[in-house]
């Protein structure tokens, strides 16, 4: 399942999606609906900078990803090599599996900094089909609400997808760091 489909079916969404079906905008004033879509605009901005915030720290794991890992198992991989041999597999075993983890970490790191569609709250086309109908004071601000409630949903479901995956790539990368550095001391003993 894709991240765009993995988002839509998330329970938060279809819930959200299915609130704004069925709202009935009656007993609200238009003081009230600006109100609360002044609330959801402040929201939806402060998501977007929380999305644009993991990219950041993804963007920092792979710089810090492209020198030190590499660095310590090619180092790791010369002085223990060539010093212990008496190490047997223990050395080689920790420049792998250090490998493998730095290999696995900047995957991580990279799905987060992959382009993705960012949800946005509703085209000009989907609100004039919206209020066309309607010729209430209030109908725009309630349903430009309801279309940032929808957004600020998929919002948060795509920061926990990439917020996850960013906290695996940065444990993944404490492992490479200590088994490559596992093995270079051992390598030294």
């Amino acid at each position: 399942m894709g991240l765009k489909e993995k988002i839509e079916k998330s329970k938060a969404v279809c819930s959200m999606d299915e609130y704004v079906k069925n709202f009935k905008p009656c007993s609200i004033t238009k003081e009230e609906a600006q109100l609360v879509l002044h609330h959801a605009k402040d929201k939806y901005s402060l998501l977007v900078h929380d999305v644009e915030y993991l990219d950041k720290k993804a963007d920092l794991l792979i710089k810090y990803l492209g020198i030190v890992p590499p660095g310590l198992a090619a180092i790791s991989g010369y002085l223990g090599l060539v010093r212990s041999l008496s190490c047997g597999w223990l050395v080689p075993a920790g420049i792998i599996g250090g490998i493998v983890a730095w290999v696995a970490a900047i995957s991580f790191a990279l799905w987060v900094l992959r382009p993705t569609d960012m949800p946005y709250p509703a085209s000009i086309q989907n609100l004039f089909e919206e209020i066309k109908d309607r010729k209430e004071d209030k109908v725009l601000e309630v349903m430009l609400a309801l279309k940032y409630g929808q957004a600020i949903g998929r919002l948060i479901k795509l920061g926990n997808i990439k917020g996850e995956r960013l906290k695996w790539g940065y444990v993944l990368t404490v492992v490479s760091i200590f088994l490559l550095l596992l093995s270079f001391v051992v390598g030294r003993i």
